[in-house]
């Protein structure tokens, strides 16, 4: 919507180190078809703010839209993006955390536990795509 992008850049004129408006102007920019402009303001916002999630999700969905963007070069900015983000956590999270000290043994017929994790199982593409993976999960 055109009154929605002006009005992001106006407040991006008043406050232009605003992260969060470079991102909801992306939405809007995308929403509109206007993939680069959005790659563009996702791209500012995670220069502002590099651990923010939000701009980086913002950045892979937009690519599977941009009519430059080749299946590899798809796959790879998903495969950067999971490296990335699992360094991260590695590093922040689980720093101190050692298999080793579970005293978790390989048994070969113990049953694997495997949960799911998403924000976004509710009101999102995203559960549409699991609903088949959890409805054939064999228990």
């Amino acid at each position: 919507d055109d009154e929605a992008i002006d009005q992001y850049k106006k407040a991006i004129e008043i406050d232009p180190s605003n992260s969060v408006t470079y991102n909801n102007l992306g939405v809007v920019l995308r929403d509109e078809g206007k993939i680069a402009e959005a790659l563009e303001n996702y791209h500012k916002c995670i220069q502002l703010s590099p651990h923010e999630m939000n701009p980086q999700h913002n950045v892979l969905l937009a690519s599977n839209y941009h009519t430059q963007f080749t299946v590899d070069k798809i796959q790879e900015l998903h495969l950067t993006w999971g490296r990335n983000t699992c360094a991260r956590v590695t590093q922040s999270q689980f720093k101190e955390w050692n298999y080793a000290k579970t005293n978790n043994k390989f048994e070969k017929n113990k049953k694997l536990r495997i949960g799911y994790v998403s924000p976004d199982f509710y009101h999102h593409s995203v559960s549409y795509f699991i609903h088949n993976v959890l409805l054939h999960h064999n228990h």
